[in-house]
């Protein structure tokens, strides 16, 4: 009802602003005017459409504490049994296909449950195999150990160590060697 009145209200206006004696500049200003306003409803419905989605969509979704539990159990399984993390070209719709259960699922589940995300899981793995290799492997190099678990790149599995374990790989290795 108030787009019916604002738009009565935008013809007048273009009519009574216009002047009598001008027809084409009141039917270019009414055009003008009434375009205007079916854009600002249709970007006002959008933006509150779009909104409303995002509220509901998650909206008291959260996986079960026990079901996450037996989840994270059959993910952390997976992952281990099967050395997936190995692959460099890991993703999340290949891990959910292998342990059948939606990408969005896994995704739920470490994001609402455990506060973090694919790669940050996928990369803590990793680390704890670089962990071993540094540690076994006196022979490989820093980038091989890198490749080996996972990584694409030596700045990457540079970096994520030590976003992990708050050292780099040299300083990991050196610190764990034993000295007779």
């Amino acid at each position: 009802t108030i787009s019916i009145f604002i738009g009565n209200m935008m013809i007048w206006a273009a009519y009574y602003y216009a002047g009598l004696g001008s027809y084409i500049l009141g039917a270019l200003l009414f055009s003008f005017m009434l375009y205007l306003l079916i854009l600002l409803i249709f970007f006002k419905q959008k933006k509150s459409s779009i909104l409303l989605k995002d509220q509901e969509k998650y909206k008291d979704k959260k996986i079960a504490a026990p079901a996450a539990q037996q989840l994270l159990k059959k993910l952390t399984d997976k992952m281990t049994e099967d050395e997936l993390f190995k692959n460099p070209n890991l993703k999340l719709a290949d891990l959910a296909k292998k342990m059948n259960v939606l990408p969005h699922t896994i995704s739920q589940l470490l994001n609402d449950n455990f506060g973090k995300g694919f790669p940050q899981y996928l990369n803590e793995f990793r680390i704890a195999e670089a962990k071993k290799l540094l540690v076994s492997e006196h022979n490989t190099t820093l980038e091989a150990i890198g490749y080996d678990c996972g990584f694409n790149s030596k700045s990457t599995f540079f970096s994520a160590f030590k976003k992990i374990t708050g050292t780099t790989p040299a300083k990991y290795k050196a610190s764990q060697q034993i000295i007779p």
